[in-house]
């Protein structure tokens, strides 16, 4: 019983194995013989009362809210404040590694910290400890506060500010041209590079608008001249078809390329990469015209009701591709001299061309 009285009033301690006995476990050990044998008792050093009114103070700093007074009841205080803020970084700290997230270098000197103070140790031993660090334990409240608000609150702020900007990324040399969305863009970028980005992202939703906007725009106007030249082709493709009576299988083999190439300018929200499709459409274009070219040679130039006269007029005509700035001999046309020589080799490849019962086409 005196014992017991003597360790509330905080008087004397209890060691054992060089370790104090937890207040909440003392009776355990005192009533269980093996144990009571091991069972030190030392008089308990008394904290300086304004080392505990510091800590209080502290603790009221950090926390906004005033500890208990008292050496045990200040110090269990600040380890239950530790603690909750150790959960906390422990569960950011997955995303932050990722490199995505901000808060990496923060949640790790946080975390080191906090395990130098939560290690086992005398309430006396802890606050000198607490007050010790006070600077950094102030640093990390600053930086507490940001996490806690980043990671509860606006974190979905900060993944579509991150998705937005990565579809716009591939159109970056094109907005930044404009005198709204390049600025804008810039902006977002430096808030997505920010070691602390938290201050910033209020204005993320004006920003991702401003880009967001001109960047249809400019997908809307480029997409609509390449499906333009696409369907065009796929018309011009079609009507050759019908001429030579194609079967809809064989129609829709050589369609296809042209068809898919369609379906991705529509989905493709990136400038260069529609600009290239329409490119590639007259190839996919060319390459379905020598398809249908061959299939006539072998199977559309025979007449109805005969198998083995060939038809002298093809239902589908050998397309001849002309390519007139290849017949230019320099990069510009300044005399009269090199017009008539330009035209003249012109004459000469259309005239050629129909001579060899060709259909022309000049690019």
């Amino acid at each position: 019983v005196l014992l017991g009285r003597l360790l509330i009033l905080g008087e004397i301690q209890l060691v054992m194995d060089n370790a104090v006995i937890p207040l909440d476990k003392a009776y355990e050990a005192l009533t269980n013989t093996s144990k009571r044998r091991k069972i030190l008792i030392k008089k308990r050093i008394v904290t300086n009362p304004k080392l505990i009114q510091d800590a209080r103070k502290l603790g009221n700093d950090l926390f906004k809210e005033m500890g208990p007074d008292g050496e045990d009841a200040i110090s269990t205080f600040l380890r239950s404040k530790f603690l909750e803020w150790q959960s906390d970084l422990n569960s950011y700290q997955p995303l932050a590694q990722t490199g995505t997230y901000p808060g990496k270098q923060e949640i790790k000197d946080g975390l080191i910290l906090l395990g130098t103070l939560l290690v086992d140790q005398e309430s006396g031993k802890f606050i000198e400890r607490v007050l010790a660090v006070r600077k950094d334990l102030e640093d990390l409240a600053d930086n507490h506060q940001n996490l806690f608000d980043f990671y509860t609150h606006t974190k979905p702020t900060w993944e579509k500010l991150r998705s937005q900007y990565e579809v716009f990324k591939p159109n970056k040399s094109d907005l930044e041209k404009d005198a709204n969305a390049g600025p804008a863009l810039r902006r977002m970028e430096e808030i997505l590079r920010a070691p602390a980005p938290y201050g910033m992202l209020k204005d993320a939703e004006t920003l991702i608008g401003k880009v967001s906007g001109v960047n249809n725009t400019l997908l809307q106007a480029v997409r609509a001249e390449a499906q333009n030249e696409i369907e065009a082709k796929v018309a011009s493709l079609s009507e050759d078809l019908k001429k030579a009576g194609a079967a809809d299988s064989f129609a829709n083999t050589l369609k296809k390329p042209l068809a898919d190439l369609l379906s991705q300018v529509g989905k493709d929200g990136s400038l260069a990469h529609i600009a290239q499709a329409k490119a590639n459409c007259t190839d996919l274009f060319d390459e379905a015209i020598r398809k249908l070219e061959d299939w006539v040679h072998q199977e559309g130039e025979k007449p109805k009701g005969t198998t083995d006269k060939p038809n002298p007029s093809p239902i589908v005509k050998k397309q001849r591709v002309i390519k007139a700035g290849e017949l230019v001999g320099s990069p510009y046309l300044e005399t009269q001299e090199q017009v008539d020589g330009f035209i003249q080799s012109l004459r000469a490849e259309l005239e050629k061309a129909l001579a060899e019962n060709c259909r022309i086409q000049v690019r």
